[in-house]
């Protein structure tokens, strides 16, 4: 794939998630596996079904208070993508409603060493049993959990 910046790694990214390659000269974007082109408008309309790919977002903060989570949540959701949110429970928490997945841990520690330590530990044991096809660490926190995680599981 040639070009650069933002556009290219777009690209990239779709050729990722939903094994899709762009074709500027036609307009048109290919399927990687049977190189059969199909049109690509902000939702992808083909013959054949294109499953669901199960995104893991993971934040350290509480869900309910974190807004930028939720934006990219929804944004993939309108994708097309099937998100699913982890993050902490805290004692005085409130319930989250979201039309999406989202899965909270209650921790023993609340901050320092042992609560970093505690969350990704958890974290990464919670991913490597799930059924996701994306691993997105949201915060420098939960990057080491994600990243033994995908390396294990290979996935991105």
């Amino acid at each position: 794939m040639t070009g650069s910046g933002l556009g290219a790694e777009c690209m990239m990214f779709l050729e990722l998630i939903i094994g899709v390659r762009a074709d500027h000269r036609n307009n048109f974007w290919t399927n990687i596996t049977e190189d059969r082109p199909f049109s690509f408008n902000l939702a992808i309309s083909t013959n054949r079904k294109i499953p669901l790919k199960k995104v893991s977002l993971s934040v350290i903060n509480d869900l309910v208070t974190d807004n930028r989570v939720h934006k990219v949540a929804v944004s993939l959701q309108k994708m097309g993508f099937e998100p699913v949110l982890v993050g902490r429970l805290l004692p005085e928490s409130h319930v989250v409603e979201r039309n999406y997945a989202t899965r909270r841990m209650k921790l023993m520690f609340r901050k320092g060493f042992l609560f970093y330590f505690e969350y990704n530990l958890r974290l990464f044991f919670y991913l490597l049993k799930s059924k996701v096809d994306v691993l997105v660490a949201n915060d420098l926190d939960t990057l080491p959990a994600n990243y033994v995680a995908s390396r294990i599981k290979r996935k991105p």
